[in-house]
């Protein structure tokens, strides 16, 4: 189930571009602006009010002992006296739990999600940034098309369940590789001087946007745990933040050596070549790692219900290299 909620959790994220629109039709009919943005204030903060409460009770001690299991896992494998090799194959949990933050930031985990976080999370915000001025170039003047990108955003939800399914079924590797698949087709479609041609560009990137944050938030809970996942999201978001004033120089950067946006559309699928690279190191990495793979943890969820548990715990350790 973790693999969905992540899925669906971001997806609905998505559908909070619509809700510009959706403030600008009460105004239109007639509400003041005063009495939309307190009604605005007054449900942003009955939502952080409920996720506050729903974390008191049942659910804090239940983090609690997660953490504690998280912190005892290293401890248990530091006592094995099998080879690296195979107590790397043998674990049932993710090899950076309970290591220390500094430990876990020299892992190649955390490059990989360094990489993949800030650079396409640097073309997804410089698409959202340009699009418009891009449709306005090939003749959107009414901004009609731009409006339709609007519309599109959440409807990557449609597609959530199929999202879930591919990291829970298939893995870390094929989720990203499909990710990667739909940047490449809405990058290069940018380049197709065509007003029509972008509605493909438009499926492919709110779809890819959708699985970008999916697929990156899921790995970085199931691969460092509970207990450092909110600072090692805190890090990569302040990198990417930093990284994202470099979009306005770019585009213009762009604009004045080709005429148009052309450059940065050549930026971003440049981007997608170290991703690709890391994602196929990745795939090797969790060969050798199977428990670091969200998919692993999947199946043994599903082994453990429909088999006896003396024959479980076996089916489990030669099938966790299966899920790739």
């Amino acid at each position: 189930k973790f693999a969905w909620v992540m899925t669906l959790t971001n997806c609905i994220v998505d559908g909070s571009a619509v809700m510009p629109a959706v403030l600008y039709q009460l105004y239109r009919l007639g509400m003041s602006r005063q009495m939309i943005f307190t009604m605005y204030a007054g449900l942003c903060f009955a939502v952080n009010a409920a996720l506050l409460v729903s974390w008191f009770g049942p659910n804090l001690e239940k983090l609690r002992l997660k953490n504690a299991k998280e912190s005892s896992s290293r401890d248990s494998r530091d006592s094995r006296d099998a080879s690296e090799s195979e107590a790397a194959t043998a674990s049932s949990t993710p090899r950076l739990h309970g290591l220390s933050l500094p430990e876990q930031l020299h892992s190649f985990e955390f490059g990989f999600a360094f990489v993949i976080y800030l650079t396409q999370g640097f073309s997804a915000t410089s698409y959202l940034g340009f699009n418009k001025n891009l449709l306005s170039m090939l003749g959107d003047h009414n901004n009609i098309y731009a409006q339709v990108f609007t519309a599109l955003l959440p409807s990557s939800i449609l597609f959530a369940p199929l999202f879930g399914m591919s990291l829970s079924k298939k893995g870390f590797a094929f989720a990203f590789s499909l990710m990667l698949l739909l940047g490449f087709i809405w990058s290069i479609v940018t380049l197709v001087p065509s007003l029509q041609a972008q509605l493909v560009a438009f499926l492919a990137f709110t779809n890819y946007r959708a699985m970008l944050y999916s697929a990156h938030f899921t790995f970085l809970a199931h691969t460092f745990g509970n207990r450092t996942f909110g600072r090692v999201n805190a890090i990569l978001s302040v990198l990417a933040a930093l990284l994202s004033g470099l979009i306005g120089p770019s585009a213009s950067f762009s604009q004045q050596k080709f005429g148009s946006l052309v450059g940065m559309s050549l930026l971003i699928i440049c981007l997608m070549v170290p991703c690709s690279l890391m994602t196929l190191q990745l795939a090797r990495h969790l060969r050798f790692y199977p428990a670091g793979d969200i998919c692993s943890l999947h199946q043994g969820h599903a082994e453990t219900s429909f088999e006896e548990p003396s024959q479980s715990s076996e089916s489990a350790d030669s099938d966790e290299s299966t899920c790739m």
